[in-house]
């Protein structure tokens, strides 16, 4: 809905660059086509998504589920989708965790939980070395995972490359999980 945010929690790299990294996609076209006429580029975000601070972007390393908890308590009830760039490394569940298995299943858990009570929930997720070089890795091939990150999930896209001449700036997606969605606004 146009009067809800997108709360963004960056915890993986600098913030201003995840910002031009939206700013590119959502214009499809490079950092310097945008820089060379900056005004215009915002009027043409706005233009597309409404409000250019619709998107929230939380730039903390080293954040925790209590920080996530008060960005949800200041935008309470006007939060349209909640992004985790990593979720793995969002601090929670340290001490009632045996292991890190153990403490990102809690985690992945927690964020279904929000899922179900705020809004849906994306997160982005590294994937193991055995997945180098594979163009369509399977999910067990998720970092820090057995099988609980692939439980939580209701949708798993997988991005993977191949390591082979002429195919090294080449992604391939797959959709490894497709458990169903939900809600008042989705499509079906």
């Amino acid at each position: 809905p146009d009067d809800h945010v997108v709360l963004w929690f960056n915890n993986e790299e600098d913030g201003v660059d995840v910002k031009w990294r939206h700013w590119e996609s959502l214009l499809e076209r490079p950092k310097d086509s945008i820089e060379a006429n900056v005004p215009k580029a915002k009027a043409e975000i706005e233009s597309l998504i409404g409000d250019i601070k619709r998107v929230r972007l939380i730039d903390k390393p080293g954040m925790s589920i209590n920080d996530v908890y008060s960005y949800i308590k200041k935008y309470d009830g006007k939060i349209g989708l909640i992004v985790f760039d990593q979720l793995w490394k969002v601090r929670g569940f340290e001490k009632s965790s045996t292991t890190d298995v153990d403490r990102q299943q809690k985690m992945f858990g927690w964020a279904r939980e929000l899922a179900k009570q705020y809004c849906p929930v994306m997160t982005s997720h590294q994937l193991k070395g055995d997945a180098e070089g594979v163009a369509f890795p399977d999910m067990s091939m998720l970092y820090g995972s057995t099988t609980a990150i692939q439980g939580e999930a209701d949708v798993i896209i997988m991005l993977g490359n191949k390591n082979e001449m002429g195919f090294e700036d080449l992604r391939h997606i797959s959709i490894a999980k497709v458990k169903g969605a939900y809600g008042p606004y989705v499509d079906p």
